[in-house]
Parts: structure tokens; sequence; C-alpha cells
């Protein structure tokens, strides 16, 4: 298989790996991989995944690749917050939670970092789906949990003005029984001692 056809099948995706050629071409030589990369034609990525490089990739793209990178995993933490417009500032590294290890991989489209969490509050994430393709994200109300679970230091009123939340995105995107519900699914004392902090906050705004 040549780029020019190798270019032709693949160029809807957003990234491809050695494994989406080989179905195409189970006889693939990967070593054209590397001569293609000398000749600019694409890049790698990281962990095997390569784009073309005339290729230029959305939010929602480099989301989908967060979730392939490292599994299982799902977006949350401060991509999470940005996503439902929670804070105001650009996120510059693609933050995920896994239930497997904290990892973080530095590639030629920014940092992708993983946090672990128990396995048993690996959960309350959604599907969004887009263009053929779909990512695992926190809800709202998880993605709050998560952030306020392992920010140890948001144990203040002033530490959690200091997010500069959009009060009304989270007044109207989260619902406090199910915020409750979930934080109690982690029984821990100083994640109820956050959220309850977070609620007096959103109350008093």
């Amino acid at each position: 298989m040549g780029y020019i056809e190798l270019y032709e099948q693949l160029k809807a995706y957003p990234f491809f790996s050695l494994r989406d050629i080989r179905l195409l071409e189970p006889g693939f030589d990967r070593r054209r991989l590397s001569e293609w990369q000398d000749k600019n034609y694409i890049l790698k990525i990281s962990r095997g995944y390569y784009q073309f490089k005339d290729r230029d990739l959305t939010d929602l793209d480099l989301f989908y690749l967060a979730n392939q990178l490292f599994k299982p995993s799902y977006i949350s933490m401060e991509s999470g917050l940005r996503y439902y417009n929670f804070i105001p500032e650009a996120v510059y590294a693609i933050t995920s939670i896994s239930s497997v290890n904290t990892k973080t991989y530095s590639t030629s489209l920014g940092t992708f970092s993983y946090q672990k969490i128990r396995a048993k509050n690996f959960n309350n994430y959604q599907i969004v789906n887009f263009n053929n393709r779909a990512f695992k994200i926190a809800s709202p109300e998880k993605v709050l949990v998560d952030f306020f679970y392992l920010r140890a230091n948001l144990d203040t009123l002033l530490a959690i003005e200091s997010l500069r939340l959009d009060l009304d995105e989270v007044k109207e995107q989260v619902n406090i029984a199910v915020l409750d519900s979930i934080v109690e699914s982690f029984n821990s004392q100083a994640l109820r001692g956050r959220i309850a902090l977070l609620k007096e906050y959103l109350s008093n705004a």
C-alpha cells in the first residue's frame, strides 16, 4: 500500500494506528511509517498513533484520542470543567480519570494526563458521539466530584472562589441530588466537607 492509497482510505480519521492499517493490508510493513515520517507526510503522536500532517484536530478529536491512549479512561478534571463551561480558562492538557494507574503522556499534540481513582468509583460518565466516533466524559456532577476528590487544597471558600467557576452554568447543569449521591459513593469524609463548602459557595453567590 502506498501513501496516497493510505491517505484516501484513512483521511476521514483524526488519527490512525498500525492496527488500522493492517485491517486494510494485513502484510503492511511498519517500516513504511518511518519513511513517511521522514518525508513529513505523517506525524507520530504517541503509543503507536499517527496523524496526517495536513490534518488539524479539534478538541473533540483530542478527547477521543485521550480515551484511546490509555484505557479504561474518561475525560474529567480540568478538561471536563472546561467542556461544561464551568471554568473560563483554556486547558492546555487533556485531563482524564482512570481506574488503572496515574499516567502522563507528552505527545506531539500536547500532554495527556490520567489520574487514578478506585474502580468502584469509575462510573457516572456519558458517551458523546461526533463524526461517527465517540468518547467518554464524566457527567457534570462527576466532573466536580472527581475534581474535589483529587484536589485536597479545595478545603476553604477562598480556594473554591479562586477557581472562578461560572456559577450560572454550574447551577443550570448540576443536579444537587445526583451530586450528593455520587459523593456518598466515595465514602470520604474529606470529600463530603469540600463539596459542602462548594454548595455553600453556590448558595451564597
